[in-house]
């Protein structure tokens, strides 16, 4: 049998090219979108890692402060517990950074001037203390040539070259950006505090932390730069041997007094993998949806090999090939398409992978991490998903075309009306299997099972295979009710439901496909549609000014000086509202913190809350209590009366919950509190951002420059009502953009679909086709005929895509997005979307029915008579030569 196989296997390539070239491209485009999502993430998960090991080392524990900051008074009270060997602080933050006018005589620029400057990571690290480098700033520029890698060696037989002050080293890509290398000076700021730094070093890529722009200088040159900063934001622990791990985290407990919070880095990497988990799951199980269109295409492949076989397979069993043979000789046919797919579903998604980098790592620094995704890799992991995935996926698919050859009698191999009336049996059992399961699916949801994380997608795939199971007997219903006259439109559509063996399964990947394509854009849309209405009720000020650097959790300095008081006093300025913003921590969970003037925020409606009387929450909240977002209390389960724990510089303190509000930003969450508060558990600050409130008729864009002359002399951004929203909005496409592969992929396969499902027509009806040409059918009429097919196919697949499409979006925005996100989406219909992507389809379904019909009108009376060269497999796979030499 494996010379028959090989035998087959050349055949094919010979004879059916655009057969395999359809079930390999289908298996491509499947992998292809899996792999992307893979490698994407992969890369952001890395980055993070990157950054944890720069940060964290080899550490055992990790000490955490509140608000982003931790006391240096704690750094030697970790030093001197029992078991503790060795202690070292860091110092991360984020600031400004540009290089200098590069004529000297030109005038200094200065940080809140338009001219270019760079949001980046500061790492202060003790380099004196500790005598190893962190492995990523090694392999760093000429300067470390001839030093140890991963290592400066002894201290004094190795100065590091950045533990000076005013000295530092920058990642290689930062350096390139603003044209900087060794010796060079630069400027950097921190709120109103601004500083000249040498640069040192220059890090390679490799070396660089977290693959993003970055400064790494000494703790104490660090803390100078900021203005003689006297505090840090963690402390490194390592763990004397010897000593059990739980009774050192104990003592450190017990000594810190609830001031600050331990951690690990393993687990900083789960939180991460954890904020990343969501959106990775959602966009797998989405991807893995062409996967499952591209059995479908394997099936319709694999059939029509076999249909023009039938007679050699038969004559195969009756040589004494046994059942058990022919199966496995069609299913390894099918792996090698399989394999085949796999292997350029790889390069195919990495490629995608390439083209999505931007936005997706733009999604990643702007909703999750800082690291920014620089390095894609293929991961050992991808190629053997890809192969496992292509491979099970091809096996599946082709499955039922090979039971169906080897179950059926020899003698009955040749009779085609029996398949056609055993599928008209199927059909009925198919449609009554796929309402049952829809009917377990949801009786099981609603029992209980919607309370587990994972059920929507159990539900979203349910409907995907309900819609694969009904669409026999939907096709053959419809299309049997349509009355043909003559040789035109309808006769293609009744012909449909004739040959349903063939046309459900197209209907039915076209139909997985639309409704894959109607899922993702109604929940879109519709998530789209409420974050504007969001935006439009919460963003109600006139002009928005933030720190430059300052980026919502990420600590960093505040807006310095009287601003919010000079801000007051101009003409045509009603109030101005403050806002502080950095990370903390609540039930032991990261989030943001935000401290917020609520005797201002009750009237201008910032926040939009789920229920309760906003004056009445605001009052609560002046008095002490808090809010949170609806993500943090449905992660948190806690809600409004509740008292939820949140870390300050004094301890945790049991905070009551006064109200629930809406958020959009991410699923993280947030804390909102009042600023007098804020003060009183963190320490007084800068606000790090104001909106300023315009008085009735005066023009947004008038005060807006009135308000940047104003604030001419701070290092801050400007961004009127409109322009804020336009942004917020540009981020949430950018979020969404990866869903445009998907969608795009979806697409590609249902058009695929179609394509081979006339091609598979075309050669079961070659005879019939002769038939109807020598009765006077013209070229033309044949034409039509079959490019009308395509199009009945595409019609039949999107109207019941429509219907799974619909259940599918239902699941999407009221089930998945609340259980993974934590986000509460009004259900909207996105019609003029929609119609595009109907029309897009129609035009795609025309597009793929032509060639077929093409072909099967070029010559249909030659088909009549269809030789398969067969002798030389049979006798390579026998050693006998079949009668007659040729099958008929």
């Amino acid at each position: 049998m494996t010379g028959y196989l090989r035998s087959v296997l050349r055949h094919r390539l010979a004879t059916e090219l655009s057969l395999g070239l359809v079930a390999v491209g289908g298996i491509a485009v499947g992998t292809g979108s899996v792999v992307t999502v893979q490698i994407l993430t992969a890369g952001a998960i890395s980055a993070f890692d990157r950054t944890v090991d720069l940060v964290s080392g080899d550490a055992d524990a990790v000490v955490l402060g509140h608000g982003g900051k931790l006391d240096e008074e704690l750094y030697p009270v970790v030093l001197a517990t029992e078991g503790v060997a060795a202690a070292t602080p860091v110092l991360e933050t984020t600031l400004l950074v540009r290089a200098p006018a590069p004529n000297p005589d030109a005038k200094a620029p200065d940080l809140h001037a338009p001219a270019p400057f760079r949001r980046v990571q500061l790492y202060g690290l003790d380099l004196l203390s500790s005598p190893e480098i962190p492995r990523y700033l090694a392999g760093s520029d000429a300067q470390a040539a001839g030093r140890q890698s991963g290592s400066f060696g002894a201290i004094p037989d190795s100065p590091p070259h950045i533990t000076s002050l005013g000295d530092a080293a920058i990642s290689g890509g930062l350096a390139r950006e603003l044209g900087l290398q060794a010796g060079d000076s630069m400027e950097i700021g921190y709120g109103p505090a601004r500083t000249s730094l040498i640069v040192s070093r220059v890090l390679t890529d490799q070396a660089g932390p977290g693959g993003g722009p970055a400064l790494v200088m000494d703790m104490h040159a660090a803390q100078e730069a900021l203005g003689g900063a006297e505090w840090i934001t963690r402390i490194n622990v390592r763990f004397r041997s010897g000593y059990a791990p739980q009774e050192v985290l104990a003592r450190l407990a017990d000594n810190l007094d609830g001031g600050a919070l331990l951690s690990s880095p393993e687990e900083q990497r789960r939180e991460a993998e954890r904020l990343l988990a969501s959106f990775r799951t959602n966009l797998s199980a989405l991807s893995f949806i062409s996967v499952f269109v591209g059995l479908f295409l394997v099936y319709g492949t694999t059939r029509a090999s076999l249909i023009r076989r039938r007679e050699e397979m038969g004559v195969l069993r009756s040589l004494g090939a046994t059942r058990s043979q022919v199966l496995v000789v069609v299913l390894a046919e099918a792996g090698v398409l399989g394999l085949l797919g796999a292997a350029l579903g790889v390069p195919l998604g990495f490629l995608a992978a390439q083209a999505n980098l931007e936005s997706v790592s733009g999604t990643v620094t702007d909703l999750y991490l800082l690291s920014a995704i620089q390095n894609l890799e293929v991961p050992g992991s991808v190629w053997i998903l890809a192969v496992v995935g292509g491979l099970v996926g091809t096996l599946v698919g082709a499955a039922g075309p090979a039971a169906e050859v080897c179950l059926t009698p020899v003698t009955a191999l040749l009779t085609e009306q029996r398949v056609r009336g055993r599928w008209r049996a199927w059909a009925k059992w198919l449609w009554r299997g796929g309402w049952l399961l829809l009917a377990v699916l949801l009786a099981w949801f609603a029992a209980g099972g919607r309370r587990w994380q994972h059920a929507g997608f159990v539900v979203a795939g349910g409907i995907m295979v309900w819609t694969a199971l009904v669409t026999p007997k939907f096709v053959s219903a419809l299309c049997g009710r349509v009355n043909p006259r003559g040789f035109g439109w309808r006769f293609a559509l009744r012909s449909l439901s004739v040959r349903v063996h063939t046309s459900g399964v197209a209907v039915a990947g076209v139909a997985i496909a639309v409704g894959t394509l109607v899922g993702i854009t109604v929940m879109v849309g519709s998530f789209r549609d409420t974050f504007t209405t969001w935006l439009n009720r919460t963003v109600r000020a006139d002009v928005y000014l933030s720190a430059a650097a300052w980026r919502g959790e990420a600590d960093s300095g505040g807006i310095g000086g009287n601003l919010a008081s000079e801000l007051r006093k101009l003409s045509g300025v009603a109030f101005v509202d403050r806002l502080r913003g950095f990370g903390g921590y609540a039930a032991g969970l990261p989030v943001a913190l935000r401290g917020v003037d609520f005797g201002l925020s009750a009237l201008n409606g910032r926040y939009s809350f789920l229920d309760g009387d906003p004056g009445a929450i605001a009052g609560k909240v002046r008095a002490g209590s808090v809010v949170v977002s609806e993500p943090l209390a449905r992660r948190t389960g806690l809600w409004e009366g509740d008292f939820v724990p949140v870390l300050t510089k004094t301890g945790p303190v049991n905070a009551e919950i006064a109200g629930v509000y809406y958020e959009y930003g991410s699923e993280r969450g947030s804390l909102a509190m009042d600023l007098a508060t804020m003060d009183r558990w963190f320490g007084p600050g800068d606000p790090h951002a104001l909106a300023v409130y315009l008085a009735p008729g005066i023009d947004a864009e008038a005060g807006a420059t009135v308000v940047r002359q104003a604030a001419s002399s701070y290092p801050v951004t400007i961004r009127t009502n409109r322009s804020l929203r336009e942004n917020a909005v540009r981020v949430f496409d950018q979020t969404f953009a990866v869903t445009l592969l998907l969608q795009g992929m979806a697409l590609a396969m249902a058009a695929a679909g179609v394509a081979l499902s006339l091609l598979v027509m075309a050669r079961e009806e070659s005879r019939e086709t002769a038939v109807y040409r020598a009765l006077g059918a013209t070229r033309r009429q044949v034409f039509r005929f079959f490019l009308g097919r395509g199009i009945g196919l595409a019609s039949l697949g999107g109207l019941l895509g429509l219907v799974g499409g619909a259940g599918l979006a239902l699941t999407l925005v009221y089930v998945t997005n609340r259980a993974y996100f934590g986000w509460t989406v009004q259900f909207g219909i996105p019609t003029f979307n929609l119609l595009q992507q109907g029309a897009t389809l129609a035009l795609t379904a025309v597009a793929a029915s032509w060639l077929p019909a093409l072909r099967a009108s070029s010559d249909g009376a030659a088909e009549a008579r269809y030789r398969a060269p067969a002798s030389g497999r049979l006798r390579a796979a026998t050693g006998q030569d079949p009668e007659g030499g040729e099958l008929r």
